[in-house]
């Protein structure tokens, strides 16, 4: 069985949150792998489960930022303006599990969306999704 024979298997099969996790493990031997062979570093089977089971956890987390009641829906992703004498900063980050660096970016626009400032920076050093949000809103709060 190929890797695509595998993934259709799969995707007829399991739910939703299981294709995620079934992805995710994979994602987290690969990343293993590399280590192996470009750095030579060594783990376990449940350091690479454990590092698998907290990112889709904490992706889950982020994926749902007002509560389980928040409705995934076009009219929630879209952009609202701020009240008439304020600005708006938004803020996203990533992360690579594999190096645990991040990056963060972050716009400022007022309230007819107009573009005022942005930013792009490089966080090193960080072991979460979670932390690089939180370290984006850091990065965000002391930008002049």
């Amino acid at each position: 069985m190929n890797m695509e024979q595998w993934f259709n298997k799969l995707n007829h099969t399991l739910n939703k949150n299981e294709i995620e996790e079934a992805i995710v493990i994979c994602w987290e031997i690969w990343n293993y792998r590399n280590g192996v062979i470009w750095n030579q570093r060594t783990s376990t089977v449940d350091r690479i489960l454990d590092n698998a089971i907290s990112f889709i956890n904490e992706w889950r987390q982020l994926r749902t930022p007002y509560g389980s009641h928040w409705q995934d829906t076009e009219e929630n992703r879209k952009w609202k303006p701020p009240d008439d004498l304020a600005l708006k900063c938004n803020i996203d980050a990533s992360f690579d599990l594999a190096t645990g660096e991040a990056g963060a970016g972050m716009v400022v626009r007022d309230r007819y969306g107009e573009f005022l400032r942005g930013r792009l920076t490089y966080i090193r050093e960080t072991f979460s999704p979670m932390m690089a949000e939180a370290l984006a809103v850091k990065e965000a709060l002391i930008y002049e």
